[in-house]
């Protein structure tokens, strides 16, 4: 409104003067500057029916305390010179815990495209609803504008930090075997023919696994994976009591998160199961991918209610069990109960026997 204002002074001035003087170059420049005007507020009404905007990807995920990046594509289907976008962005958890707006500022050529990028470092796990309330379109001198509502979404699954859970079996007298008589993917002799699969390097893994060729064309240390002697598994029940309180919410996801990651350093999968709403969900874990899977599902996931088609959890012998109040159990005995605030210590500083 400031630069409009200065701008019909700027022209009023003009008339004034080619009226004083009864000069026609000031009467051209007038109609001129009338016309220009004109011409502006028409680009900004083309504008604003011709530009759309729309995220890149419906879901994206990134890791807790970590800065992912997030793109809007701008489409623009007129002839008129670039003008300036103001898009609104509104940020919010489900819960409504946190709830915060941003504005962005981009522009997009005549028929033409462009990417508008922002950075969100998420403090919670758990997802994320970014939602393009409105943009405002302007003119190329920001004179006029126009607004128009809009209804994008986008979700940011927030994931756990990479915590791992030190797991041994208290029937093995705590070695290293993922099972009781069983062997170590990462220490079977390489001349097996059951070889898996092939990952970066992790504190603790042993030096004979690593494979140094693809170490050497890559610039990185790689392990090499075995498949195990038998399709031994774990079972996960989760059980949420009705609704994870604020206060544990973070801290369930991340201890979750290094409890299956524990488990899988010593079978082949890790069976979860969850409530959802009524309904029990059972999903099979068997690396980063499923995983990351099921941290959204769990998130999209209703909360618990009591079910008329069976018990729940359902009862499985050796089943291990994890609930809202952070404690970790295998068949009803307590392995550990986790503190909320001091979680990634216990952690980083325990060994769990399983």
């Amino acid at each position: 409104m400031t630069r409009l204002f200065v701008y019909l002074i700027l022209t009023g001035g003009t008339w004034y003067l080619s009226g004083m003087y009864r000069s026609f170059p000031l009467t051209l420049l007038f109609l001129a500057e009338i016309l220009f005007l004109s011409l502006l507020a028409v680009q900004t009404a083309i504008f604003r029916a011709a530009v759309s905007a729309a995220f890149a990807s419906k879901i994206i995920y990134a890791e807790k305390n970590r800065e992912c990046r997030c793109r809007i594509h701008l489409r623009q289907k007129s002839v008129f010179p670039a003008g300036r976008v103001r898009l609104t962005l509104v940020l919010s958890y489900p819960d409504g815990r946190r709830k915060f707006s941003r504005n962005l500022y981009g522009a997009v050529g005549p028929r033409g495209e462009s990417d508008l990028e922002f950075f969100v470092r998420p403090a919670l796990c758990g997802p994320v609803r970014v939602e393009l309330r409105r943009w405002r379109g302007y003119d190329s001198l920001s004179l006029f504008s126009a607004a128009r509502r809009s209804r994008e979404l986008m979700t940011i699954a927030v994931l756990p930090r990479p915590f791992s859970a030190r797991i041994r079996d208290m029937t093995s007298g705590g070695a290293d075997a993922g099972f009781s008589g069983g062997v170590n993917a990462l220490t079977r002799p390489e001349s097996s023919a059951d070889f898996r699969d092939s990952r970066e390097y992790r504190p603790g893994d042993p030096a004979r696994a690593i494979n140094w060729k693809q170490s050497a064309r890559t610039g990185k240390l790689y392990v090499r994976e075995y498949e195990r002697e038998s399709d031994e598994f774990f079972t996960l029940i989760l059980n949420r009591s009705g609704h994870i309180s604020p206060e544990n919410q973070d801290a369930f996801y991340e201890i979750l998160s290094a409890i299956l990651s524990g488990l899988l350093e010593r079978a082949a999968a890790v069976r979860v199961f969850w409530r959802d709403g009524e309904e029990c969900r059972l999903m099979n874990i068997t690396g980063d991918d499923s995983r990351r899977n099921l941290f959204y599902r769990i998130y999209l996931s209703k909360p618990e209610i009591n079910s008329r088609s069976g018990a729940f959890p359902p009862v499985i012998p050796g089943a291990f069990q994890f609930d809202a109040d952070l404690n970790w159990r295998r068949d009803q005995i307590l392995i550990h109960s986790f503190s909320r605030a001091d979680y990634p210590s216990e952690i980083a500083g325990k060994i769990f026997y399983i």
